[in-house]
């Protein structure tokens, strides 16, 4: 019996980790863990409800190399030059007064008048990724992002049955989802329209493939180098939500309630990323403090009604 509250904010795939407790409802007990192998491993254990390590999501994105007839970025040796410091230290100009991120937008690549954007681009004055190559320190290339930021594909988040107290197994199921690869695939198509616009086409754009080198076959064939570009270059933007879903507790795919106790239990709190139902559409930073406000106040709120506590 858990007697005293317990706040949990742990990283969020890490969460699979506290979860299994015997008066959780059945319902939810997960089906593919060994109680007894973990008992003889862990002193305490807690796995939560059956559904911890579902509805795992998060913003796969592709950088696109194009090269480009002079140099527009900035490069690494130009940052953290002398004059670079000098510049921002006596006057705050140069390039240490930018993240790198000139441009942000956002898009709905099937209906722009949308204001649910499904494509996010990073317009970067890094030559970020590229720089790390030696052999392109010469090159003018720049690498804008396209991400996708309404994902359908839904991953998940389980322990190692072979070494529970080891890293857990992650499939984040990237492109599980056939709508996924559409909208990435319109993102790019739209980004190549870009700069065929007059002023970035002044640059003679084209596409990087020393960056690309897996898709140099399909060089003339633009529906397949798009997919090839997507299905072997794509990254994580690392915003992995939604493996401890917050929902009713009639809802048997979620974790814990709306205020953020994990169900079947009383005094055991998840406050992060994890408890999202839905990942937002845009970068999580923001709505994860928000939840750690939100849920900081419920815990005061509960420390002040309840003398239990």
């Amino acid at each position: 019996m858990i007697l005293r509250l317990i706040e949990f904010l742990p990283l969020l795939v890490a969460s699979v980790y506290l979860y299994f407790y015997e008066d959780v409802d059945p319902k939810r007990k997960p089906v593919d863990i060994d109680e007894n192998r973990l008992s003889g491993i862990y002193d305490f254990i807690i796995v939560g409800a059956g559904s911890a390590g579902n509805n795992l999501q998060d913003h796969l994105c592709v950088p696109v190399y194009m090269q480009v007839n002079k140099h527009v970025g900035i490069r690494d040796e130009e940052v953290f030059s002398r004059k670079a410091i000098m510049r921002y230290t006596k006057n705050k100009s140069g390039p240490l007064t930018t993240n790198g991120y000139e441009a942000i937008v956002f898009v709905n690549v099937f209906d722009p008048k949308s204001l649910l954007q499904n494509i996010e681009w990073h317009l970067t004055s890094f030559r970020m990724f590229v720089a790390e190559n030696p052999a392109n320190i010469k090159e003018n290339v720049v690498a804008p992002i396209v991400i996708n930021v309404n994902p359908s594909s839904i991953g998940t988040v389980r322990l190692n049955p072979l070494k529970p107290q080891g890293p857990p197994l992650i499939d984040t199921n990237y492109l599980g989802a056939d709508e996924d690869m559409l909208i990435l695939r319109e993102g790019i198509r739209l980004l190549f329209d870009f700069f065929s616009t007059p002023t970035l086409a002044s640059l003679k754009p084209q596409i990087y493939f020393r960056e690309f080198g897996n898709c140099v076959q399909f060089k003339n064939m633009i529906d397949q180098l798009i997919d090839c570009i997507i299905t072997q270059y794509s990254a994580t933007l690392y915003h992995p939500v939604g493996t401890a879903k917050m929902g009713p507790k009639s809802d048997l795919t979620s974790v814990v309630s709306p205020e953020l106790i994990v169900h079947g239990f009383e005094n055991l709190r998840v406050i992060d990323a994890s408890i999202m139902p839905r990942i937002t559409r845009g970068n999580v930073n923001a709505p994860t403090i928000m939840i750690a406000e939100k849920g900081a106040d419920i815990i005061k709120f509960s420390y002040h009604t309840k003398s239990t506590y």
